[in-house]
């Protein structure tokens, strides 16, 4: 989850192990909304440690972070 409360936040890209997996984007007009956004791993990743990073997009600041979660997909 992502509280949009900082005005000032920009785009903000979220890697894993040095890989881009996508950026949050936030919205003036959204200021003060939680947004939710998934951003799933490549499933044939090998188990182990994961860096996780979120880093200022451009010269704006980064958004701010509420909860992070890193979850297994459910077995089918």
């Amino acid at each position: 989850m992502v509280q949009l409360s900082d005005l000032d936040a920009g785009p903000t890209r979220v890697l894993v192990d040095g890989v881009t997996l996508g950026t949050i984007t936030p919205s003036p007009d959204r200021e003060g909304e939680e947004i939710c956004q998934v951003f799933p791993l490549d499933p044939d990743r090998p188990a182990g440690p994961v860096e996780v990073r979120f880093e200022a997009a451009g010269s704006a600041t980064a958004v701010r972070l509420r909860e992070v979660r890193l979850m297994r997909p459910s077995a089918t």
